[in-house]
């Protein structure tokens, strides 16, 4: 039998108040799961372990006298986690099919979205171009697109900068798991216009014709 160390249960949890709620209000972490397209998929949360403790499933364990439990794709703690701590989900769905994250604990409700798997159509490729064309303003002067996934994954998919010509056409290149994005198109600090799409990893996206007519900047 596990026996909880003081540190441990430090580690993990602080009976305290939380700030600006009230004693033992529930905290939880939601951690919603997406097909490539962005179409929500039936995981649950099956396993939640400590990064200092990955034999022990919290979900099984109860810790002087607390108990995490799982609510769909939630995680529900009785009492706040303290700020850093390091934890270790498991979701599963129908299919047995398992998904695995790791994060920190950064807040008493949380949301940490994940994409099971990506779109690839087989080629083995560096990057994916990405291309479309702005109208309705006249595009001279700091000028810029951004895309960024649009749900949470692996570490390594990161924002991409792209240029927008005087023409108004946009180019730029992401990295290569095909997820849904959003492309943001802005000037100077502000931003201006926001679109989601999707890629493949193999094919060339196209975000097509961006109307900005009521949206341009001085």
């Amino acid at each position: 039998m596990f026996k909880a160390t003081p540190c441990l249960l430090v580690l993990l949890f602080l009976s305290a108040k939380c700030q600006g709620e009230k004693p033992n209000t529930p905290c939880f972490i939601d951690v919603p799961v997406y097909d490539p397209f962005g179409e929500r998929l039936p995981f649950r949360v099956v396993r939640v372990s400590p990064e200092n403790a990955k034999h022990m499933n919290l979900l099984r364990t109860r810790i002087d006298g607390i108990q995490v439990t799982s609510i769909g794709s939630r995680v529900v703690f009785p009492a706040k986690p303290i700020l850093g701590a390091e934890v270790k989900t498991t979701l599963e769905d129908a299919k047995k099919r398992r998904l695995t994250t790791r994060f920190v604990v950064t807040d008493c409700h949380m949301r940490r979205s994940q994409v099971y798997r990506s779109s690839d159509n087989g080629f083995d490729v560096s990057s994916i171009p990405v291309k479309g064309r702005l109208s309705g303003c006249r595009f001279t002067g700091d000028w810029w697109v951004r895309v960024l996934p649009m749900f949470g994954g692996p570490d390594h998919v990161i924002a991409a900068d792209g240029y927008v010509h005087e023409n108004g056409a946009l180019e730029l290149a992401v990295e290569t798991l095909g997820v849904r994005r959003i492309l943001i198109v802005g000037k100077g600090k502000e931003a201006l216009r926001t679109i989601a799409f999707n890629t493949t990893s193999g094919k060339n996206s196209d975000v097509g014709m961006i109307d900005l007519r009521g949206a341009c900047p001085p």
